[in-house]
């Protein structure tokens, strides 16, 4: 607040507006000056008005005075209105920025009328001067701060942490980071932040892209080693969508300082407010002897920590691990090792230390430095490679991560060729386990072959004679024999199948044919296997033109089997095959069903007749016969045509398999 005692000549122009026509005196006046009504209505202004704030006359009269205050500032200036006293606030002119304005509040009576003369001084340099003096304030204090950090010698990263954190709490900026160059890789990875969360600038971005692709002008500062300031982002000619989020959430300027450890590039501090900075020559040198200051304690930071390094590498990582430790430099250099890995790799260490690891591993180099690449990129990443030191091959196995702290690699090496050789037994095995199953198929192969011939025989010569012989009771006879010396040659036929199934190594051979075609003729061979008086078998199919692209044989043997189960299960009524499609906006499916009118399936059995070897009824004195591979087979079949099985049962009424492709 501006005190009363700086509005020179308040009271020589109190009389004059007592003594002189109001209306001749705004014209001339050289001060601010509104004149209202007792409901803030500006009735009249002094042509300064229009000269600072841009209204002219015709455009302000008969608007609120509080229309030009500043929303927050109308509260303070309603108390002061009350008061009568003088009161600081802003006023907003046409196009600019808000004009500080000491307000002097004179009632003024005029032909028995009650009028308000607002008395308004510009004050504004001298707000800007105390607005920087607490803007100095502010960041010596911050500045102290950090300096005090580097003094108490707090670890690298704490003291980066913190330094963004004290910034932040100051309200000079809205985000702050500090972001570590790694140059090997020529990457950022973001070493610590605090304030707003950017999604632009992330470790995912920094390491997919150049830091210099999302900040263009950042190039500079580091070249130069020069602090870069930009006040108003939207006035940058090239943009990123970087800066387009950073200009999306209101940010107006950033700050970037380069941070140097020695003569090497160490990293930098980026800082985003989201009001222009007001830069001037104390600022400007306030950022430069802080930088100086960052620079100096980093320095010392890595002189410190060298004498610590020392006692800490080989009092706890080194000497006491049985495993091999080793820290090595972003340019390969073993840096420190321990005994475990001298053994490991038979050499002394005192030969280790004076190479690179590159050296120790030269036909392993690749996989070492995409290791490196992915430990900086903080990924979890482990390489085995083989080793020949002393005439035998072995294998060790490393993993590590990137310390930023030091930029060192920490490595851990474990002899792993014990593993290796069990690994290499269990492959042995597991092939010697494929032979042992290509014998098993082969010879079920073989013995079907020698099954078949005689089987085929027997069957050929019941069918003649079942369909010859007219006496019933010898035809009955016949048709037992034929059916039991099919069921033989249908367990024989899946018992292969389960197999070449359980081997995998049965493949489906795929052609395109009529469905209808085959299902017709398919109909016809089953009416002619099963040929019971009690039993009708019905062919239903509902699609007029149905080419299939699929295993004919695997369709043949599913339907053999759902109808083989369907006749062990049905004393009289009827089995009936149907195909249709569903029409579906992706694709067409083709549905298969076998449907039965027989003893139906228990609930509780569930899913477990797709089993290998399960049934319904177990063990020898279940009730009916089978060799429990035949749903197991329809199950395996259906899913390498990429299909789906499933089953609808009522006990007592009968059982629905269904098929879907």
């Amino acid at each position: 607040m501006v005190n009363e005692n700086h509005l020179t000549g308040k009271e020589d122009l109190q009389k004059t507006l007592n003594g002189m026509g109001s209306s001749v005196f705004l014209r001339n006046s050289q001060v601010l000056i509104f004149v209202c009504d007792q409901n803030y209505n500006i009735v009249e202004i002094s042509n300064k008005v229009e000269e600072l704030l841009g209204y002219k006359n015709e455009e302000i009269v008969g608007k609120s005075f509080l229309d030009i205050i500043y929303p927050e500032d109308i509260e303070e200036f309603q108390k002061a209105f009350k008061n009568q006293n003088s009161v600081q606030v802003r006023l907003k002119p046409l196009n600019k920025e808000p004009v500080w304005c000491c307000i002097s509040i004179n009632k003024y009576k005029f032909d028995n009328q009650e009028f308000v003369y607002y008395i308004a001084f510009d004050v504004s340099e001298l707000v800007k001067g105390k607005e920087k003096i607490a803007r100095l304030n502010s960041f010596l204090s911050s500045i102290s701060r950090v300096n005090q950090l580097l003094l108490k010698k707090y670890e690298l990263g704490e003291i980066f942490t913190k330094t963004c954190e004290i910034f932040i709490d100051s309200g000079l900026f809205h985000y702050a980071s500090f972001m570590k160059y790694i140059e090997d890789f020529d990457k950022y990875v973001i070493f610590s932040h605090s304030g707003e969360k950017i999604s632009g600038i992330t470790e995912e971005e920094l390491i997919a892209r150049k830091l210099y692709e999302i900040f263009p002008f950042i190039k500079n500062s580091v070249d130069d080693n020069s602090i870069v300031i930009i006040n108003d982002l939207k006035s940058l000619q090239k943009t990123t969508p970087g800066m387009l989020e950073l200009i999306e959430k209101d940010f107006k300027s950033i700050c970037v300082i380069p941070i140097y450890c020695g003569k090497n590039f160490f990293g930098l501090f980026l800082f985003c407010s989201k009001r222009s900075w007001i830069v001037d020559n104390e600022s400007l040198q306030l950022l430069e002897e802080w930088k100086d200051n960052v620079e100096f304690g980093l320095k010392d930071f890595f002189k410190d920590r060298h004498i610590l390094e020392e006692t800490f590498k080989k009092e706890l990582f080194f000497d006491r691990s049985p495993s091999g430790f080793l820290l090595v430099s972003e340019e390969g250099k073993i840096v420190e090792t321990n005994q475990s890995f001298a053994e490991l790799v038979s050499l002394s260490l005192k030969e280790i230390t004076s190479k690179t690891i590159f050296d120790i591993f030269p036909k392993s180099e690749e996989p070492l430095r995409n290791m490196f690449k992915m430990l900086l990129e903080r990924k979890n990443v482990e390489i085995e490679i083989p080793v020949n030191f002393d005439g035998t091959i072995r294998w060790l196995q490393l993993v590590g991560e990137y310390v930023f702290e030091f930029n060192l690699y920490l490595l851990i090496c474990k002899d792993i060729t014990e593993k290796k050789e069990y690994e290499k037994e269990l492959e042995i095995q597991k092939q010697k386990a494929l032979e042992l199953e290509r014998l098993k198929t082969n010879i079920l192969q073989n013995i079907s072959h020698e099954f078949r011939t005689p089987l085929n025989g027997i069957l050929g010569f019941a069918k003649y004679l079942r369909d010859s012989v007219g006496d019933e009771e010898i035809k009955e006879f016949l048709v037992e024999i034929y059916e039991s010396a099919y069921r033989l040659f249908r367990t024989l036929e899946s018992l292969i199948y389960t197999s070449q199934i359980v081997s995998g190594n049965l493949k489906p051979r795929k052609e395109i044919f009529d469905l209808k075609i085959f299902l017709e003729n398919l109909y016809m061979e089953l009416k002619n296997i099963f040929k019971r008086n009690t039993i009708e078998l019905r062919l239903e199919i509902n699609c007029d033109e149905c080419l299939v692209d699929s295993d004919a044989e695997f369709l043949k043997t599913i339907i053999y089997s759902l109808v083989e189960n369907a006749v062990k299960f049905t004393v009289k009524g009827e089995i009936v095959i149907r195909a249709y499609k569903i029409l579906e906006p992706d694709r067409d499916k083709l549905v298969i069903e076998v449907s039965d009118t027989g003893i139906g399936i228990s609930k509780d059995i569930g899913n477990k007749i797709f089993e290998i070897f399960r049934q319904g009824s177990e063990g020898i004195s279940r009730n009916y016969e089978g060799h429990g591979v035949g749903l197991f087979n329809v199950k395996m079949l259906t899913e390498l045509l990429c299909g789906t099985v499933s089953y609808e049962s009522e006990v007592g009424k009968g059982t629905t398999f269904r098929i879907i492709f």
